[in-house]
């Protein structure tokens, strides 16, 4: 691997927080391909990549994305090569969390010798930039979207990268850093996403929609950056931390700004059924929620959902945003266990509060949805209980039970690393399948046994819930738990009347070949418990 060192840029001066959109010069041209290697094949878009692409077309820049979301796996990479080929982009440039990292190592190796500027951004180059910039041209760091307009002015100009903040430039096996720019103070002037650059499958094959009769059209949409607080399982408290001094870290696009986004995606798509939010917390001023449900209620008045901490929720900001049109709110409890739940996770809401938050929104009608953690570094089968009682108590509508994984720029990816448990080349390419941890007295076995009963029975009613969990956990072998229930089949029942929802717009013949293929290809899923929505 090639050594790199470290340049020193004197006397940088530091942009301010304003956007600068100045276009590419006259009669240039650059192209740049944007990558989205979503291995987990998540149907939500990256709005982060609508929003570079909306600010490099703005300049000027031909744009285009390859988007592995709908290409059947095992030929990820053959397609790459194939757009890349038909395209033949100036700039690439990839988007990248931690477990899409290998398949792009692969796609960056293939490229190098093409002479086309690669770059990447995103989670895991933000927070591992020194296991990163020797497979790449540049590194843009944390938020990207006056860097990729920077780095396209130059490549159009013919000029080098070093010295355009933001960013890690690899100069013949050198490595020059720049500082990072202010942060942009006004989200108002921040580009409307370029939704249209995705297809049609991250919008209307959603998981909403699926479960909603009469959705079609889901519209995600970013209303906030800068979460403020610092649990140990998220990157966000590293990211904070490096834009220290540079800027407030916390800010909100104004009501108005955000109905002005919602009727472009609505002009863009020709409807809009639903509106999910992808910020982690959503209830902050009264004041701001009431001009919001003003606006709202007259410009959109489509149902939608937001996540929330705990700690956020009071009765006055539920009864503002039910009345806004609030479907659903999904709240982290993420653990049970309220010792592990402050000393490893930094998240000391107490139980009366975590109570609280998931029984109001039920007062106004509003869906309650957990996320909750298994797996977690000195989690035992006590402490998975302890969920468990928690869950009895505060019932919400519906519940996320994922594996813990420690992510690059957490302070539990370092623990877990010291304490022995993780080997950091282990990369799992699904959140929710398995554990990449070793622990005493704790397997993927044991804990896919936990993660299919708390999925059946944590949030259902009546006491038969809870003598079939206690059975099924001490009694059944895991295997047999994925056939032999009625709520099994029921399940997988409900998920495939979710999946013609979904495809019942698309016409009845695409509709009949998709459940004969699934049908022809694997019948064991007729009877397995859980699927992917």
């Amino acid at each position: 691997m090639t050594q790199l060192v470290q340049l020193s840029l004197p006397d940088q001066p530091k942009p301010d927080a304003v956007m600068d959109f100045t276009p590419l010069p006259d009669g240039a041209s650059v192209k740049l391909m944007l990558v989205y290697p979503n291995v987990q094949r998540v149907r939500t878009p990256q709005l982060g990549v609508a929003v570079l692409s909306a600010c490099a077309k703005q300049i000027g820049a031909d744009v285009c994305l390859f988007d592995i979301t709908g290409i059947k796996r095992g030929t990820e990479f053959d397609a790459f090569k194939a757009m890349v080929e038909r395209e033949k982009p100036d700039i690439l440039g990839y988007s990248v969390r931690s477990n899409e990292w290998p398949l792009t190592q692969k796609m960056l190796a293939w490229a190098q010798s093409l002479g086309i500027t690669q770059i990447i951004g995103g989670p895991h180059p933000t927070h591992a930039p020194d296991e990163t910039i020797g497979d790449c041209d540049a590194i843009v760091l944390g938020e990207g979207e006056g860097a990729i307009m920077d780095i396209l002015r130059a490549v159009a100009k013919n000029k080098p990268l070093a010295g355009i903040p933001n960013t890690w430039v690899n100069v013949d096996g050198e490595v020059v850093k720049t500082d990072k720019r202010n942060l942009i103070h006004n989200l108002d002037e921040v580009p409307l996403p370029d939704w249209k650059i995705f297809g049609d499958i991250h919008f209307r094959d959603s998981y909403i929609a699926g479960i909603m009769g009469g959705v079609n059209m889901v519209a995600a949409i970013e209303g906030s950056r800068g979460c403020p607080f610092t649990c140990t399982y998220c990157s966000n408290h590293a990211l904070m931390d490096s834009y220290s001094g540079q800027g407030r870290w916390r800010r909100e696009k104004s009501p108005e700004r955000i109905v002005e986004e919602l009727a472009a995606f609505r002009e863009a798509f020709g409807s809009l059924d639903f509106v999910y939010w992808v910020d982690e917390i959503w209830l902050t001023g009264v004041e701001r929620l009431k001009h919001f449900r003003d606006l709202y209620k007259k410009e959109i008045a489509a149902p939608f959902s937001i996540m929330e901490r705990p700690e956020c929720i009071s009765e006055e900001k539920i009864e503002i945003i039910a009345d806004a049109g609030l479907h659903y709110v999904a709240i982290g409890l993420e653990s049970g266990d309220e010792d592990l739940r402050t000393s490893l996770l930094d998240r000391r809401t107490k139980v009366n509060v975590l109570i609280e938050a998931f029984t109001l929104p039920k007062k106004y009608n509003v869906k309650v949805h957990a996320f909750t953690m298994l797996g977690l570094p000195g989690q035992d089968v006590t402490s998975m209980l302890k969920t468990w009682d928690i869950m009895r108590k505060i019932m919400p509508t519906s519940a996320q039970f994922s594996i813990f994984y420690p992510l690059k720029g957490t302070k539990l990816y370092d623990q877990t690393i010291q304490m022995g448990m993780y080997d950091p080349s282990d990369t799992a390419d699904n959140y929710y399948s398995g554990t990449v941890l070793t622990q005493d007295g704790i397997d993927n076995a044991l804990l896919q046994r936990y993660q299919t009963l708390f999925d059946r029975y944590a949030n259902k009613p009546g006491g038969l819930a809870v003598v079939a969990f206690h059975f099924y956990r001490t009694i059944t072998p895991a295997y047999k738990l994925r056939f032999v229930t009625g709520p099994a089949i029921m399940t997988r029942m409900r998920y495939y009347k979710a999946r013609w929802n979904t495809l019942r717009a698309k016409g009845m013949v695409a509709v009949a070949k998709r459940l004969a293929r699934a049908l022809i290809e694997t019948p064991q899923t007729l009877f397995t418990s859980r699927g992917t929505a």
